[in-house]
């Protein structure tokens, strides 16, 4: 709206100049009084606009401090960052070389739940018993190198800094183990943004994602206000049971799940949407 007015203060000192010009140019032959007079003219309404735009500019300042700051927690893959094509990549080369005849499940499975429960996804009861085997082999292959060659979403980097900027409060909680997240957040230069980040690897009392969520809410009471920004049913189920507005991400991975008992705040098709809310 600030820049809107301002355009219209831009145009209409412009328009006025110009009819002054004209009409000088009209009357006048031209000279160095002329010139001079518009060099005048003109001087004037720049120094006018420039007191126009400090001003709002001190106007918009004010209102950004004086509003409530507000607190996120975001779910991680799938939501600030597209680790979709590394993790499936890992996950068939693993399936490959140990259960090959499971080679189609490893690459359908939904990203997004923890290592564990898509392993034993991908396995299925037949191969069971490869389950720590496979888990290792994944970490070492995904771990070493595969991690990097992870994406964040367009925009991501500047939401997370404008959200920041502004002094809303941001979290992270994801099924992601800490190992690779952090060494994610270390490679993209956001570690100084997020006031925590919970990794389902590090409470091993802690069965799901809501379970680790609400023992976060217990240490950072504040974000019992916050929105959670996710995108699968893990996510939803998060916010829901912690009674938190639940922002989906439909970009993500999860928009095919069946959401009908999730309470939705708001649905997103880019994350640069977040900065409207």
């Amino acid at each position: 709206m600030h820049l809107i007015f301002t355009q219209w203060i831009t145009i209409a000192q412009l328009d006025n100049s110009v009819k002054e010009i004209t009409y000088l140019a009209s009357i006048t032959r031209p000279s160095l009084v002329f010139h001079n007079k518009i060099v005048i003219i003109l001087k004037s309404v720049f120094e006018e606009i420039t007191l126009s735009l400090q001003s709002i500019s001190k106007k918009w300042k004010l209102a950004m401090k004086s509003r409530s700051n507000k607190f996120w927690m975001f779910d991680f893959d799938g939501t600030l960052v597209d680790s979709e094509s590394a993790i499936r990549k890992c996950y068939v080369s693993v399936t490959s070389k140990l259960a090959p005849s499971q080679i189609n499940r490893a690459q359908t499975i939904l990203i997004g739940p923890t290592l564990d429960e898509s392993s034993r996804e991908i396995l299925g009861d037949s191969h069971l018993p490869l389950l720590d085997e496979f888990k290792q082999k994944f970490q070492c292959e995904y771990d070493s190198n595969t991690v990097f060659e992870t994406l964040t979403y367009p925009q991501a980097d500047r939401v997370i800094k404008f959200l920041h900027g502004r002094g809303d409060k941001m979290a992270i909680a994801t099924n992601k183990r800490s190992g690779p997240t952090k060494a994610l957040l270390k490679y993209y230069k956001w570690e100084s943004f997020f006031e925590f980040v919970a990794c389902i690897d590090q409470f091993a009392s802690d069965k799901t994602k809501s379970d680790m969520v609400s023992r976060m809410l217990q240490q950072y009471p504040l974000f019992k206000k916050s929105f959670f920004v996710g995108d699968t049913l893990t996510d939803g189920y998060a916010a829901k049971n912690n009674k938190l507005n639940f922002v989906k991400a439909k970009y993500g991975y999860g928009d095919r799940q069946n959401w009908d008992d999730i309470p939705v705040y708001k649905s997103i098709d880019e994350i640069v949407e977040l900065m409207l809310i």
